[in-house]
């Protein structure tokens, strides 16, 4: 089943890109131990990977459809007609 997003580039690509930008994320936060400014750079980079993607508006739905619901008899209390 295909999903619901398209990329823009392959995909072997895009996880060397993914590895590369983590792979020097780490580095560079274990020389200046910034969170803050390590975050920021994750934030950006979201940003970035998703602007190549597209949604796939022709793929199937990944939820499973619902059966209908039934309704359900309430039996009858004793003593009432």
């Amino acid at each position: 089943m295909r999903g619901r997003v398209e990329w823009l580039l392959p995909l072997d690509v895009l996880a060397r890109m993914l590895v590369t930008l983590l792979d020097g994320l780490t580095l560079n936060w274990l020389v200046d131990r910034d969170s803050a400014q390590a975050l920021a750079v994750l934030d950006a980079s979201a940003d970035q990977f998703a602007a190549l993607s597209r949604a796939n508006r022709l793929a199937p739905s990944t939820r499973a459809a619902r059966p209908a619901r039934r309704e359900r008899r309430r039996p009858a209390a004793a003593g009432r007609a």
